[in-house]
């Protein structure tokens, strides 16, 4: 398929209003009642492809205003899909193409690339139909049938057949060869006799008549030259004729000498070849299954004898049958016992968590040695709760007891930050000293003047003191430094130890001496250092007004802080005594708790798991020891119980061992026994299976060998009955002359090609032209002759054309009178009209002409094509009664022949069979026409009045033609294709469905 539509997207157009359909690429069914919209979709898609007349255009508007138009996405060979858009108000109603490269197309690639040149007309004659075209037929004259069917035959329309009586209706009315009435010959009768009247009138002139004689004269030698000129015109065609097949004539004639040779080849069957290859592809598999099946007998027979001797013995199956009574019995003690073990295990794992929760560990202590009793119960619930109470009491003393010391930080940062807004005492009596001296300030200068006389000598003495001591420490460390010396040497010499003693003594005094006069320099340089500060600061000067209110100022506000700080202070003693009281309450409280700690430990030494478990908890304890003492009990039980099932499991164990030794099984582990006799099992099951299968296989194989060899038969005796047709013995030579065979029908069907363009050219004399003999060197050389004659011929007939009209004009003037003049006038006219008339049945003629010439083509190129499809689809919709239909010869119309040979006009048949070639005739151009074109195929309910089986058939085929080209079919009739796949475009649910 050159082109197919995939879907439609209508953006408005009729009763379509933003619609999309899909359509399948071989045969789509739109089905819907009347005025569902079935021909607005139709003419949508006639629309985006070709546009419609404005006229048409404004009976499809949207009454809801949408856009006019839509989309067709077309997938093409070429350009993959192509999306065509055409909408009224853009682009002046031109259609769009947007490629699949994004690249955009003017209407002019729609034409050209995709509806490669075929108009609207075109489309709607050759690839759409529907019932309205059969009805016409009904009004078609019975003498009219056949030429209407040939037009529909020809172009797939009776527009050709209508045309061509209506240039023949007007021909006749211009002009008859025999007849008064036409236009023309009434006209050529009337300028007759209107010459005949001027010749009256002038043949008195002597003049008149040697003109005329010359003009004969001249028109006669002048018609000579004519005929001469057509003659020589002839002959150059019939030269170019010749030139234009020179390639084709003597490629034939090559084509025919090779021909020869291939003339003693003798007979080869039809299509031997393509029959033997065939013969081929089918006894080469089967010959290939043959030996395979042979090999595949043999190894299972080979497999059989083997596993004869792999068996294991009889009484050894049975015991293994058992196995699985056995293992299902081990099975359950062993799923019994992982329940149990998994019981023991989550009992253990309760008992864990509980002790561990108490503060033990499994195997520390045993609670069914603690039994409990309902006094126990009410025991450590009264302790519970007053220990609750007393810690709870304990919590609030505590409370109590922050608050009060949190307030008195709180009091005591309040009476700091007041305190450290005092002035130091130093300050504040500098201030009251400063208010003293400043009244006082002439009398104290000089004060400080005798003071600072007296400073100066007590610091001189002090400094005389001072190095009076340095020297006496010297002297003392240096004489113990002697000392020591001189001890030394004697306790050397007299080797006695009381020289260094007394030498050691001696210095330890002098340096004792030396620190004791060093702390009195120290604290006399002190005292100088006093009275130097004593000096400096005691200078005082006088105070000015604002300096004595500023001092006055800092003095009351030292004093209003000094009083607020004496009230925190106050407070904060309030505060300390009350906190005094609260530590009081809660000794008293703690007394309580040691009196209660000690009861709680008397229980606890009575039961140790109480130890890590809080006091509040121990009522809610209470149940949970009774519970776990319960589940102790319960432990026990399930210990039992799964040594029992481990007694039992050993016995199936023993059991086992037995069977394994039965059967001679190696053991490769002995824990894995279960699985090695299991695997044993199978493998010997699958064995016997395998035995039991094998014998089967071999059986089967055995009778697919047979039927195999039953079909290679007659595919053998095909291939042999091919050899002795081709009169061969052996495939190579077959071959052979098969290939010698095709070739010879190459160069035929070259040849034939050859033949029919100079078929084309000679029609009927093609047959001689070919087995002529041509010299092309002559042949040119003649044309060039004819070309060069012909020149002088044209100028010579122009002269004589020339000179006649010089001696009309001579004779024209001879015509002086009213009388002459007026007929002249009138002769004028006649023949002006004559001239018209003239050219007016010209214009029909050449027109006429060219439609046969048309036809002619048309016959000779598609109709024998058409007319081959045309049969076969009317052979099946007539149910074998008619075997083909015969184009019409010259002088004959349409005819069809019978099953019983019989031939019939088509006036002779009935409207049903008549319609029923109408339609064979409109599929086969489609399908003809379609190689061409490759466009859809477009049905509108055209088969309403087929009876059921004939639309059967009239349905199957279109299903045939739907995988060459793709058909859209129209119908009201949701039956349609009912028994087949399809696809179908309901109009009525918008459901989709595709053949």
């Amino acid at each position: 398929m050159m082109m197919w539509v995939e879907k439609v997207h209508i953006y408005g157009f009729g009763k379509w209003h933003d619609q999309w359909f899909d359509f399948n690429e071989r045969l789509t069914v739109v089905q819907g009642p009347n005025e569902s919209g079935k021909t607005s979709l139709k003419q949508f898609i006639l629309y985006v492809l070709f546009d419609l007349p404005l006229s048409r255009r404004k009976s499809y508007i949207p009454k809801l205003g949408s856009t006019f138009g839509g989309r067709l996405f077309i997938n093409t060979k070429e350009h993959g899909t192509v999306i065509v858009e055409r909408m009224m108000d853009k682009r002046k109603n031109q259609a769009v193409c947007l490629l699949e490269d994004g690249s955009q197309k003017k209407e002019e690639f729609l034409k050209t690339s995709i509806l490669n040149g075929m108009n609207r007309h075109t489309f709607e004659q050759i690839f759409s139909f529907n019932d309205q075209d059969l009805q016409k037929l009904q009004f078609v004259k019975s003498e009219d049938l056949g030429r209407v069917l040939f037009g529909i035959g020809l172009s797939g329309s009776d527009k050709m057949t209508e045309l061509e009586k209506d240039l023949t209706k007007h021909m006749e009315q211009l002009f008859k060869k025999r007849g008064k009435k036409p236009i023309i010959n009434e006209q050529l009768r009337e300028i007759k006799d209107l010459k005949g009247k001027m010749m009256e009138r002038v043949e008195k002139e002597g003049r008149y008549n040697e003109l005329q004689e010359e003009i004969k004269k001249l028109e006669k030698e002048k018609m000579i030259k004519e005929i001469e000129l057509e003659d020589r015109r002839k002959k150059l065609e019939w030269v170019d004729k010749h030139l234009r097949v020179q390639e084709a004539i003597q490629q034939y004639q090559q084509l025919d000498q090779k021909l020869q040779k291939y003339k003693d080849m003798g007979t080869f069957p039809h299509m031997g070849l393509e029959r033997h290859r065939q013969l081929k592809e089918w006894i080469l598999p089967l010959q290939s299954d043959i030996h395979a099946l042979k090999k595949r007998i043999e190894s299972k027979e080979k497999t059989i004898e083997t596993m004869n001797h792999q068996l294991i013995h009889e009484h050894a199956f049975q015991a293994l049958s058992e196995l699985d009574e056995l293992w299902n019995e081990y099975q359950y003690i062993e799923r019994i016992s992982k329940e149990k073990q998994s019981a023991l295990q989550a009992s253990n794992q309760s008992l864990k968590h509980q002790l561990s929760q108490l503060g033990n560990q499994p195997g520390e202590i045993t609670l069914s040695d603690y039994p409990l009793s309902a006094f126990t119960e009410d025991k450590w619930g009264g302790l519970a709760r007053e220990y609750e109470q007393n810690m709870e009491n304990e919590d609030k003393q505590k409370q109590q007891e922050k608050r009060l010391e949190d307030e008195q930080k709180n009091l005591q940062a309040k009476a700091d930050d007041y305190h450290s807004q005092l002035l130091p005492d130093d300050e504040y009596k500098n201030l009251k000293n400063q208010i003293h001296q400043h009244r006082e300030a002439e009398w104290k200068e000089q004060w400080i003047r005798d003071q600072q006389s007296m400073y100066q000598n007590e610091q001189k003495a002090l400094q005389k003191t001072i190095r009076r001591f340095q020297r006496v420490g010297f002297l003392s460390v240096l004489a113990g430094i002697l000392s020591l010396l001189s001890a030394g040497m004697i306790a050397y010499f007299t080797e006695n130890i009381t020289g260094y003693i007394w030498g050691t003594v001696l210095l330890f005094l002098g340096m004792m001496s030396r620190l004791g006069i060093g702390v009195s320099i120290k604290s006399l340089k002190n005292r100088i250092s006093t009275i130097q500060g004593n000096v400096q600061t005691d200078k005082y000067q006088s105070l000015s007004d604002h300096q004595i209110q500023e001092i006055e100022k800092r003095i009351h506000q030292h004093e209003h802080i000094l009083n607020k700080w004496q009230e925190w202070k106050a407070r904060l003693e309030d505060n300390r005594k009350e906190l005094d009281r609260c530590k009081q309450d809660q000794e008293l409280i703690n007394q309580k708790l040691i009196r209660l700690r000690e009861q709680i430990q008397e229980e606890r030494d009575r039961y140790p798991f109480l130890e890590s478990v809080e006091v509040p908890y121990w009522p809610s304890l209470y149940f949970k020891v009774t519970k776990l003492q319960g589940e102790e009990t319960e432990r026990e039980k399930l210990e039992a119980d799964i040594s029992e099932l481990a007694e039992q499991k050993e016995k199936l164990q023993t059991r086992v061992e037995t069977i394994a030794n039965q059967c001679n099984l190696k053991l490769t582990k002995h824990d894995h026994i279960w699985q090695e006799l299991e695997e044993l099992k199978e493998n010997e099951y699958k064995k016997r299976n395998k035995f039991v299968r094998l014998k089967e296989e071999i059986q089967q194989a055995q009778n697919e060998l047979q039927e195999l060899n039953d079909q290679l038969d007659p595919f053998v005796k095909e291939q042999k009955l091919l050899y002795a047709k081709a009169g061969v013995n052996d495939e190579e030579t077959f071959i052979e002359k098969g290939k010698r065979f095709e070739e010879k029908t190459q160069l035929r069907i070259k040849q034939e090609e050859w033949f029919y363009h100079i078929r084309i050219v000679f029609q009927s004399e093609a047959d001689g032209i070919v087995r002529q003999s041509f010299h092309w060197s002559e042949i040119k050389q003649e044309k060039h002759t004819h070309e060069q004659k012909i020149k002088p011929l044209e100028e010579n007939i122009e002269e004589h054309r020339q000179r006649v009209a010089d001696l009309n004009a001579e004779l024209n003037q001879l015509e002086e009178n009213e009388q002459l003049s007026s007929l002249r006038h009138q002769f004028a006219f006649q023949k002006n009209e004559l001239r018209e008339q003239v050219k007016q049945w010209m214009i029909y003629k050449t027109a006429d002409h060219f439609l046969k010439k048309t036809k002619q083509i048309y016959q000779n190129e598609y109709l024998p094509q058409v007319m081959e499809r045309a049969t076969l689809y009317f052979q099946r919709l007539t149910e074998g009664q008619y075997l083909q239909i015969l184009p019409p010869s010259d002088e004959e119309t349409f005819r069809v022949e019978s099953a019983e040979h019989i031939q019939y006009e088509v006036s002779e048949l009935s409207s049903g069979t008549t319609a029923q070639a109408y339609v064979s005739l409109r599929l086969a151009l489609s399908e003809v026409m379609n190689n061409q074109y490759g466009v859809p195929f477009l049905i509108d309910d055209a088969f309403v009045h087929y009876d059921r089986s004939r639309k059967e058939e009239m349905l199957a085929i279109i299903k045939e033609i739907s995988h060459r080209q793709q058909v859209i079919y129209f119908t009201w009739n949701e039956n349609d294709f009912y028994n087949q796949e399809k696809i179908a475009v309901s109009l009525q649910t918008q459901k989709i469905s595709l053949l």
